[in-house]
Order: structure tokens, then sequence, then C-alpha cells
């Protein structure tokens, strides 16, 4: 039989076990529980084997950092560094002990909702210096044939990555994928525990389907292969219902 103490002390980890299960969900609770997953997102069944899955439901934290939105019913997947670095020759693999794995969110969006991030004028301002890019920043990226794009000299803890230099001379292209790499963004670093480090999101469509996966800045150059990776995937894990 448990002591008044002992059942205290349990009580307690109790409560907490179910205080944190119920903050971040199945992002920290799923590695414990990590398996297959098998979802239905609008007319698709996914089915993602537990070797390439974060957890088994979709990442509420995930979606809080994305660009495209927070609350789609989604599902995150995984694709190991050394996966991708078998198909990309020259594909970073890790970073301060860290494995540079692709992680993403899988989505299913309406048609008009697509239409509107594919048309041009999505990203006009930001290639023809319009708008918030008015007093824009253009780089080169090292080592890379990319350009950083900040909206200013002064706001430069978050930019845009291009495959070509954005000029308001120029006709800015039809597709977003010929030109649009991903966004970066400096993340960390705040507390003397924790190290600073960049992360870069990019996205694409296939049909109705939204991807947005996550990925090192030194690898962006590869941004393409990784979507034909990606699209790859997807072709296996999903079905109509």
């Amino acid at each position: 039989m448990l002591s008044k103490n002992q059942t205290i002390l349990l009580s307690v980890l109790f409560f907490i076990f179910i205080g944190v299960g119920a903050t971040i969900g199945p992002d920290m609770l799923g590695y414990f529980w990590r398996g297959d997953v098998n979802a239905q997102i609008g007319k698709y069944q996914f089915d993602i084997p537990e070797d390439e899955t974060i957890a088994r439901a979709s990442s509420p934290i995930f979606r809080r950092v994305t660009g495209l939105g927070g609350k789609d019913q989604s599902v995150v997947f995984l694709i190991s560094a050394t996966e991708v670095s078998y198909q990309v020759p020259g594909y970073k693999t890790s970073e301060q002990g860290r494995e540079l794995d692709v992680k993403g969110v899988i989505r299913v969006w309406d048609k008009l909702r697509i239409e509107q991030y594919q048309k041009p004028e999505h990203y006009r301002e930001l290639w023809y210096g319009q708008g918030h890019y008015k007093n824009r920043v253009i780089e080169a990226q090292g080592n890379s044939d990319l350009y950083r794009v900040f909206r200013d000299e002064k706001k430069r803890s978050a930019w845009v990555v291009l495959s070509q230099m954005p000029k308001a001379e120029s006709q800015q292209p039809d597709v977003m994928e010929e030109y649009w790499v991903a966004r970066c963004s400096k993340q960390g670093g705040a507390g003397p525990f924790s190290q600073s480090f960049v992360m870069c999101n990019s996205y694409f469509f296939v049909d109705d389907i939204v991807v947005e996966f996550y990925l090192a800045e030194d690898n962006l150059s590869y941004v393409a292969d990784i979507r034909n990776i990606i699209r790859d995937k997807i072709s296996v894990w999903k079905k109509t219902v």
C-alpha cells in the first residue's frame, strides 16, 4: 500500500503528464506511441509507414509556425537526411550534431484557395519591390546561386530565398516554383542554454494537396530535388477514398 507521500507524488506526476499531453499533444507523446499513420484528409487516405512519421496525429506545433494557415486538418511526415542524401549528392545531412531530416505537413485545400497562392500576384510586391518590399534588401546567398530578400535593412530576422534575382524591370515568372525557394527565419538563442539556428520552409502543390516542408538553409539549393522526392512519396502514401 502506498504511503501518503507516495500517493501525493504519483498524483503530481499524473497531472504533469496530462498537462504536457494537453499542451504539446502528439508532437511529444507521439514519439512514445509512434507507429504507422493512417489518416483521411478530404477525399484522400494517407498511409505513411512508421519510419516516415513524426507523430500519429496532426501536429499543432508545426501548424503554428507555418505560413500557410493554422487550423487545417493535416498529417506530418519525415524523410531521413540519409535517404535524401542517397538521391541528392551534396545534401548536407547533419549540423551541430543534429540530423537534417526533411520534415513536412500535408494538407488538402479547396481549388479557390490554391488558385490564390498560385497567382503571380501573390508575390508581385516581392518581385517588383513594391508595398511591403519597397525598401527591400537583396543579397546573394553565399556558396550558392540563390538570393536572400529582406523587407528592409532593419528587418533581418526573416527573409525569402529566390533562385532568380528579382528585378523591377524584368518580367515576373508565372510559375512560383521557377523562382520561389523558401522563407527563412532565425530561431532560438534567447536563453543561455539555447543555440540560435535558421529554419527554412518551402511548399508546393500536388493537385489539391499542399505540402509544406522544412529544411536547413545550406540545403536550399536542392529544393527542387526534395520536392520531387516528396512527390514520389505522396504517390505511394495517398489513396483516393
